[in-house]
């Protein structure tokens, strides 16, 4: 959740071979990015001028038989640069 216009980035860190990554919009309808990764450890992706509101982040393995542990930091910043803060994700597992 963004409480005001701002910058997102979303990094996973750990065994992240072969994880597609989704970032929707604050309807959850639109997609805003869409990426397939087979490493390094770590991935970063940051959105500049996102409207307040929630945001979602799919992960998933790439293949149906594989799995990866990840660790998912998301950073938020304010437009006017007065609120910086790492924001909690909540995760939902499928």
């Amino acid at each position: 959740i963004l409480p005001n216009d701002g910058k997102l980035s979303i990094t996973i860190n750990g065994n992240i071979n072969n994880i597609y990554i989704q970032v929707y919009d604050v309807n959850g309808t639109s997609l805003l990015y869409s990426q397939y990764t087979s490493g390094p450890n770590s991935f970063t992706y940051t959105k500049n001028d996102l409207v307040a509101g929630t945001y979602y982040v799919l992960n998933r393995s790439y293949y149906t038989n594989e799995y990866s542990t990840y660790q998912l930091v998301t950073e938020y910043i304010s437009n006017n640069n007065s609120d910086n803060r790492q924001i909690n994700m909540q995760n939902k597992g499928l």
